[in-house]
């Protein structure tokens, strides 16, 4: 527990807490400022992506191998898989600014359907493609060839890395309010 093995995913929370996603160990581990050995918070096969609600400390993490986004509590006890039948071997994910903390809305890198699409944590079976053909990779400027990760940036627009285009893309996103 003194080690990492094979990182694919890391977030840090407002305490500077490190989650660390270990791919080929299948677990998830919190590193606390200034510990010299981590504590393992989830375990799943081919952990990627990982974001943690900050409100109550629940963790949720990309499964590669299990096509799902899957998520735990603070003591590591498994609650619930999202988008089992829906996804393709999801890399990573970014919760949407502003969206309702209640059914947060994410946008899900499909890596290998190729595609980026918008669900909701509890409504995981409806989701919307916003870019990308399911199952058809391309290099045109609205398709992707296996995109692996996705941020919003301070203004609210969505950068995805497109990994076998070997490109980031930068969608704007378009804001309808006026300045006083």
């Amino acid at each position: 527990m003194n080690q990492i093995d094979n990182c694919w995913g890391l977030y840090v929370d407002r305490e500077f807490n490190v989650y660390v996603s270990e791919h080929s160990n299948n677990r998830v581990t919190k590193w606390s400022p200034n510990v010299e050995t981590g504590l393992i918070v989830a375990q799943l096969q081919k952990p990627i992506g990982i974001h943690v609600d900050e409100s109550n400390d629940d963790i949720y993490v990309a499964s590669y191998s299990d096509d799902s986004i899957q998520q735990f509590n603070k003591n590591g006890k498994f609650i619930r898989k999202i988008g089992k039948d829906v996804l393709n071997s999801p890399y990573d994910f970014a919760i949407m600014p502003g969206s309702d903390p209640m059914n947060r809305a994410v946008i899900v890198a499909d890596s290998e359907n190729h595609r980026l699409l918008k669900m909701h944590m509890n409504n995981s079976n409806k989701i919307q493609i916003i870019a990308g053909v399911t199952g058809e990779p391309d290099d045109k400027p609205n398709r992707f060839n296996e995109p692996r990760g996705v941020r919003f940036d301070s203004k609210g627009n969505l950068l995805v890395l497109d990994s076998n285009n070997s490109r980031v893309q930068k969608f704007l996103i378009m804001n309808n309010t006026c300045d006083a």
